[in-house]
């Protein structure tokens, strides 16, 4: 177990505390304040424990088995002190090198499966499997299996080893901003009142992210007596977040020099040279970490498409010269380029999505703000199912009409003449007669795409119309997110001018009167003034509360911040919501800044899952024909013992690709080819799109789920198009 775990009960005891009204009631006010949102940094960071308790476990019970006396990374070090996991580093050590073992065997039993596969060796034979061996040592083919003992040997060991270091360096990075927060409430409060202990309760309660994690359990200990003060523990932290945040450190060593200050000017400038240094520390450490993805994007451009291209060109000659047909199998087809390839796309894409900086989590709308969410779901997926099977009735309808006799093929194709049609089929082979109907009838292909475009736009449809009124709620909520900044500086404004609250609220509907915000606060106002509820209950009361309708994190904290602000009185919450409001500019200026950086990548990648994707897939369908005819007739000549000798490796290679059992005619069937290809081609829409939104945006699924909708429509609708182009192209070539 963590010590978070082990902690969590002495920490909820402590704050059960009760305490007296003073100056700084800010926090007696917020901890009275029952609130789920409190804990989510602590209940988000014991998920993660209970996911790593099985890793825990593992790497406990492989210490057991062996030991490990080798030099131990600091990186590891380090991840392990800041995940607070009860494991040494040599456990994982031991752990990484024991399963690596496992891995190296667990490939060396799959080698002889692959050779059985293969047809090099037959195990059903074991008098001759020896022989077979060394007949099959010069060819490469045979040599391949054995770099897999390799692979998950040295895979096994680097993915335990780099677990902790990763899942570290993840929340680091996804929690920089919250943690920027927490630093700016210290701030915040210290100007309030010069209380370090108060300071950090205040900005732990209005907190999240493991910073805010970390304080917490700083101050259970404070209460436990592990540390004699709070400014001792406070200095610890620092050089614990020192490790991976030089900024955040230099921060806690300001902050906490400013409480040696008796002069306020001094103090205060102390205080804001903390908090621009950890603005400016934090800003360019997430656009160095934005700009960082440019590279890993472009080789997911080329995992994704230009690597595909290319096997989908080579399949159908690795096809003719893989023993027992093993590459034109159907099956083993499908299995390799509709789930092997995309999910190994997908995988590389969340790994990048897992180095972005999270500085902004978009409102995620649940189904209670639509009407009708049900009714309106239920229609969608009737009419998604109309749609397909119209479609598909269509093109089964087409396929039958355009179905053309072998005479009206070879008419067309100009290779018999009208009016002797019969005996130009007589005269022809058989082999021929063949090829002219396979090679120029595009009608299967009308079935197929016809079926592929029906399905995208089922499936268009209901996506768009399940999140059509999400989309415009979320778009209302983040426009209110950006007005809030301004609306809380008309709101310190005008109660550091002495005004009580309601003149404060009915001020901001005054100045911005056509924004959404001012319907916010004119909604508050209401509550108070005219149902007589409390400001916070105005504001979260679950039947009249403004947030009951404003499913937003960023709104949320700030409303909190604001609402206790308020109720210290009119002098301190102007000051309080001046700096609030300054923050969030920070913070919106950060967020820009990141989108600048990410948005040419998501473009980019847009467009490829658009654009040139379906295009560029579309003609490899078409080019597989041209090989498929051409690799009948593909010859390597022999050569002779003084040539092998002559032209060394190489030659013997193309020696040994001779003699594999070439494929009688197409390897597959052509349709076939095309229902992988088309499979992949939506499959690479939905993966690219998916990661341009959230490279861009963040989390958002709303504004996922729509790109897909168009996505799925116009990446299909173009590689029918540009499949149907370059076929009836090269059909019309061949058959001439």
């Amino acid at each position: 177990m963590a010590r978070t775990s082990g902690a969590k009960g002495r920490g909820s005891k402590a704050r059960s505390k009760p305490r007296g009204f003073h100056l700084g009631g800010i926090y007696e006010l917020f901890a009275r304040a029952a609130r789920k949102e409190s804990s989510a940094a602590e209940d988000e960071f014991e998920e993660i424990q209970k996911k790593a308790e099985g890793f825990i476990k593992m790497c406990k019970d492989a210490a057991k088995r062996t030991k490990y006396n080798g030099s131990v990374p600091d990186e590891l070090k380090n991840a392990l002190a800041f995940l607070e996991w009860d494991l040494s580093p040599e456990e994982v050590m031991a752990a990484a090198q024991l399963y690596a073992v496992y891995g190296f065997v667990l490939g060396l039993v799959l080698v002889p499966i692959l050779w059985q596969v293969m047809g090099y060796v037959d195990f059903t034979s074991p008098g001759t499997i020896l022989d077979d061996i060394m007949n099959s040592l010069g060819d490469p083919l045979f040599l391949f299996p054995l770099i897999f003992p390799v692979i998950l040997g040295v895979g096994a060991y680097f993915t335990i080893y780099s677990y902790p270091v990763s899942l570290a360096r993840s929340i680091f990075q996804r929690d920089l901003l919250p943690s920027l927060r927490v630093i700016e409430n210290i701030v915040l409060s210290m100007k309030l009142v010069p209380n370090l202990e108060k300071a950090i309760n205040f900005a732990v309660e209005h907190g999240r992210g493991f910073l805010a994690r970390i304080l917490r359990q700083m101050l259970w200990d404070l209460q436990l007596g592990v540390y004699r003060s709070a400014e001792e523990g406070f200095d610890h932290i620092a050089y614990r977040v020192g490790r991976f945040s030089a900024e955040f450190k230099h921060a806690f060593m300001r902050i906490r020099t400013s409480l040696l200050e008796s002069d306020d000017a001094k103090r205060y400038f102390l205080l804001d040279s903390a908090l621009r240094e950890a603005v400016d520390g934090v800003r360019e450490r997430m656009v160095q970490m934005a700009a960082s993805l440019y590279m890993p994007s472009i080789q997911l451009f080329y995992l994704g498409i230009f690597l595909p291209l290319l096997l989908f060109i080579i399949v159908p000659v690795a096809a003719a010269f893989s023993p027992g047909g093993l590459l034109g199998n159907p099956i083993v087809m499908f299995l390799s380029y509709d789930v092997g390839l995309p999910l190994l796309t997908w995988y590389f894409a969340k790994s990048i999505l897992s180095k972005r900086p999270n500085a902004y989590v978009p409102p995620q709308i649940p189904d209670r703000l639509v009407k009708d969410y049900e009714r309106k779901r239920r229609n969608a997926i009737i009419g998604a199912l109309a749609i397909a099977v119209i479609g598909v009735g269509v093109s089964y309808y087409l396929h039958l009409l355009l179905d053309p006799s072998l005479a009206k093929i070879l008419v067309s194709a100009g290779v018999c003449p009208p009016d002797n049609v019969d005996a130009c089929m007589a005269s022809m082979p058989q082999d021929r007669l063949q090829f002219y109907a396979q090679g120029v009838d595009l009608t299967p292909y009308v079935l197929i795409l016809g079926v592929m475009i029906s399905l995208a736009l089922a499936a268009a449809y209901y996506l768009i119309t399940i999140t059509r009124d999400k989309l415009r709620i979320q778009k209302r909520v983040m426009t209110i997110e950006s007005e809030f900044k301004d609306a809380v500086y008309v709101l310190a404004s005008r109660m550091g001018e002495g005004k009580p609250l309601e003149s404060a609220l009915d001020a901001v509907s005054e100045n911005m009167p056509e924004s959404h915000i001012a319907e916010v606060f004119r909604r508050i106002a209401y509550n108070v003034k005219s149902l007589g509820l409390p400001l916070r209950d105005a504001v979260f009361s679950p039947q009249f509360g403004v947030m009951r309708d404003l499913p937003s994190r960023l709104l949320n904290d700030a409303m909190r911040l604001v609402v206790s602000a308020v109720e210290l009185g009119t002098e301190l919450a102007a000051r309080a919501l001046a700096s609030l409001s300054e923050q969030m500019r920070n913070e919106e200026e950060v967020v820009k800044q990141i989108r600048n950086k990410t948005g040419e990548i998501a473009m980019m990648m847009g467009t490829m899952a658009f654009l040139v994707g379906p295009l560029v897939l579309g003609i490899t369908v078409a080019l597989e024909k041209v090989i498929v005819s051409s690799v009948a007739g593909l010859n390597i000549p022999q050569m002779n013992t003084e040539q092998l000798s002559g032209m060394g490796q190489m030659a013997q290679f193309f020696s040994a690709l001779n003699n594999l059992p070439k494929q009688q005619g197409p390897p597959f069937p052509e349709w076939v080819f095309l229902v992988v290809v088309a499979i992949y081609n939506v499959e690479v829409a939905v993966i690219l799109t998916w990661f341009s939104v959230y490279l861009h945006d963040g989390p958002n699924v709303i504004g996922a789920y729509q790109k897909i909708a168009y996505a799925l429509v116009v990446s299909t609708v173009l590689f029918a198009a540009a499949t149907w182009g370059s076929m009836a192209m090269v059909s019309g070539m061949m058959g001439g």
